[in-house]
């Protein structure tokens, strides 16, 4: 489900700092933060958190840096799940 509903998140994260809408860069960088706590990918969530605050503050500032650490972290650890995966399968 994670794998199938994070790309979608991701889009909406880079629409909501494009668009400076701070409501949903938050809330969508926060529910991200918390489903990639649930695999303990600590850098990952450090990106989402990033992400997070500046929706809080309101301050877009090195928003689009954030977001390809973020994407770059998403990506390693859904390789990573995939990974996983396929090594229970067998």
């Amino acid at each position: 489900m994670f794998l199938n509903d994070f790309p979608q998140m991701l889009s909406n994260i880079e629409a909501a700092f494009k668009a400076n809408d701070p409501k949903e860069l938050r809330m969508t960088a926060h529910a991200l933060k918390g489903m990639v706590g649930n695999f303990q990918a600590k850098t990952t969530a450090q990106a989402a958190l990033a992400l997070e605050e500046m929706g809080r503050t309101q301050d877009f500032s090195g928003a689009q840096k954030a977001f390809e650490k973020l994407s770059s972290e998403m990506q390693d650890l859904k390789l990573t799940l995939i990974a996983i995966a396929k090594e229970e399968n067998r």
